[in-house]
Order: structure tokens, then sequence, then C-alpha cells
């Protein structure tokens, strides 16, 4: 199994952070049942004050194929261009096997 880490910083100034957040927790949650393999897919949106990122998403996959599947699916990609890419400012991943 693979377990994917994404973690991500609002922009600085971005007017409406609290929306954005529960927004692509909604919208990464919904992508749930959608990619073939995937176990569990978990947004959290509040984190403790002593954290430096505002988001973080934690993902489980059958295998490298069904985590490759998630990543190249258009329903992610979309997700991804719409509710992260244009109000996040940071990003760090951690990818493994479980």
């Amino acid at each position: 199994m693979v377990r994917h880490i994404m973690m991500w910083k609002v922009r600085d100034g971005e007017q409406d952070a609290d929306g954005i957040l529960r927004l692509v927790k909604r919208e990464l949650e919904g992508l749930y049942g959608r990619v073939e393999g995937m176990k569990n897919i978990r947004v959290s949106i509040h984190p403790y004050p002593s954290s430096s990122a505002d988001a973080m998403v934690e993902c489980v996959f059958d295998n490298e194929e069904s985590f490759a599947a998630y990543k190249a699916h258009p329903a992610h990609i979309a997700v991804a261009n719409k509710y992260i890419r244009p109000y996040m400012e940071e990003r760090l991943s951690f990818d493994s096997e479980i």
C-alpha cells in the first residue's frame, strides 16, 4: 500500500482563507470512490497554532498503480487546478510504502 500526504499553506493576503480551506476539504474528500484502489482520504483544515501548514490531505492506495491513477485522474486534476493551485503558496508532499 502507498500513503500519500500533502500539506499546503494558503497564500498571504487571501481574503477568504477559511472558505477556501472548506472547499478544498469538500472537493478532495469528494474524490473518494472515484479512483479505483483508493482506500481512504482525509483532509484536515483545523491545525493547531503550532502548525506551519493550513491544510493536510492523507490518502492510502492499494499500490503504486492506483496512486498513479489518482494523480492522473481528471477529477483530481480539476480539484487541484480550481481549488488548490490558485490559492496555495507552499506545498509539501510525502509518499511512502506502508
